[in-house]
């Protein structure tokens, strides 16, 4: 067993690597956008980022996320190509269509989204970049699928690369705002275009299969509505607070959002990324029932470590990367990484889901969630302001992974490891309470006392017994360098 665990543990740091470099554009980005940019125009560009990624999302028809599943269903090399040239060239030509459309007609929706056609020609450069973008989501699904996470890092290395170098170049040299910041999504997403095509898809060819794209509609096509309803729950807040506030508290919030996020770049998405296939991959294994089971403990172990740092240094952190007139944002930073706590345990406890293809219930749940995050924003946006959308965000992610594991826990019941899970939780809230409440004058010691609770987070796991004596053994090897494998199973 240990070593399907070494198996998705290297998968997630690869993973992990090229997801955080890809996420961490957002986050370099933010000394710019906060220094150059005013907040109106740092919550314009994060309701621009809203409309690419709806786009993406719906045109995708979560036909990346299905060519996971059917790629498994076939044996042939060459079925297996077909595959992912069936669902791009099925994707391509809609999205061709769609996009097209919504370019001609971009005034209108300019209008929907902004209350006004000022911002109509950003709208155009998004449109483009929706379309190239396209070939990077299912690039990216084939190297997962092949299980190959350096080549999978290094398209995110690239893409990163260029997105900074354009977005500096645009918005600090030549002072194009807004502006700039489209135009380097899109020259971006265009060379990555070229990339993929000249590279991932040459190996797949040019093939149509009418079985495969059956089987890529029968998964891929009940999550989009879906994919939508997680739209609204990930990304209608800052909508409604541009219509219950002003595009300054979008900004304030947006950046927060994005501290908040950290969690889920470094973490929740890579860990995602290798979990999806992995779990088709063991399905068959004796231990896959046991192997479930733990990583749900591990992702909780690290989560909430990640999650003690987020909270604690928000303040430092907003300090540090942007400028103090973000520090309001601080009290949001820890409800939105608990909220994506929530969230990863939901794509984690999703098995029975997976495993018995029962996808409609992504779409049940995620639209509960988003209904009672669109309502309580509706009523509370407008009291208490910016806040509110953390608050409720968390609410939200809270309910879904509830729904999640009771629905996923009746299609293939996992025994979860409830009782190492709640020491996990129980010592997080402790240190989390401790390190938030007290505060001192001067900020070396403020730091110094928050480093020291947070190194009581390991200590008091270890001391709770929470290790096992295999972990214990397998995290000492480690240390050092050992090459042996003396174990073989988990306790």
């Amino acid at each position: 067993m240990i070593e399907h665990f070494k198996r998705l543990f290297s998968q997630t740091v690869i993973y992990g690597l090229g997801d955080a470099i890809i996420k961490a554009i957002a986050f370099f980005l933010i000394p710019l956008y906060t220094r150059v940019l005013t907040k109106e125009e740092v919550g314009i560009i994060a309701l621009i980022n809203i409309i690419e990624l709806i786009l993406l999302l719906v045109l995708s028809l979560s036909l990346n996320s299905a060519v996971l599943k059917v790629f498994h269903d076939y044996k042939t090399e060459a079925e297996k190509r077909a595959i992912f040239s069936t669902a791009l060239i099925f994707i391509s030509t809609i999205a061709l269509f769609v996009l097209s459309l919504l370019f001609f007609n971009a005034e209108a929706v300019s209008k929907i989204f902004f209350k006004t056609t000022n911002y109509s020609v950003y709208l155009k450069f998004v449109f483009g970049s929706v379309f190239f973008n396209l070939f990077r989501l299912f690039g990216l699904a084939y190297l997962r699928s092949l299980e190959k996470p350096v080549h999978y890092s290094i398209l995110n290395i690239v893409h990163f690369t260029f997105l900074v170098s354009f977005n500096i170049y645009h918005i600090l040299i030549l002072k194009q705002s807004i502006l700039g910041v489209v135009k380097s999504s899109l020259f971006t997403a265009a060379i990555l275009f070229v990339v993929v095509l000249t590279t991932v898809f040459k190996k797949v060819g040019f093939s149509f299969s009418k079985d495969a794209l059956k089987k890529l509609i029968h998964f891929g096509m009940p999550i989009v509505p879906g994919t939508v309803a997680g739209w609204a729950l990930t990304v209608s807040d800052r909508y409604l607070l541009n219509l219950f506030a002003t595009p300054a508290d979008v900004g304030l919030y947006d950046i927060s959002y994005k501290f908040g996020m950290i969690l889920h770049m470094i973490l929740v998405m890579p860990f995602r990324t290798a979990w999806l296939p992995f779990v088709f991959s063991i399905r068959n294994d004796e231990n896959a029932n046991n192997i479930y089971s733990v990583s749900l403990t591990y992702f909780l172990l690290a989560a909430t470590l990640i999650f003690l740092l987020i909270s604690l240094f928000a303040k430092e952190i907003i300090v540090l990367v942007s400028t103090s007139a973000y520090l309001p944002g601080a009290k949001a930073i820890p409800l939105v990484a608990l909220a994506y706590i929530f969230y990863g345990i939901y794509y984690i406890v999703d098995i029975g889901v997976l495993l018995k293809v029962k996808t409609i219930y992504y779409t049940i749940i995620t639209g509960i969630g988003a209904a009672v995050n669109i309502g309580l924003n509706i009523v509370m946006i407008p009291k208490i302001g910016m806040i509110a959308a953390a608050i409720n965000t968390a609410i939200a992610y809270f309910l879904i992974m509830t729904l999640m594991y009771f629905i996923s826990k009746k299609l293939y019941p996992v025994s979860y490891e409830k009782k190492r899970l709640l020491k996990i939780f129980s010592l997080g809230c402790v240190i989390f309470i401790i390190g938030y409440t007290v505060s001192f004058e001067s900020t070396l010691i403020n730091v110094t006392f928050k480093i020291l609770v947070i190194i009581c987070y390991p200590v008091g796991l270890y001391l709770m017994k929470f290790f096992r004596s295999t972990e214990i053994a397998a995290g000492k090897k480690i240390i050092m360098f050992s090459r042996k494998e003396p174990y073989d199973t988990l306790e």
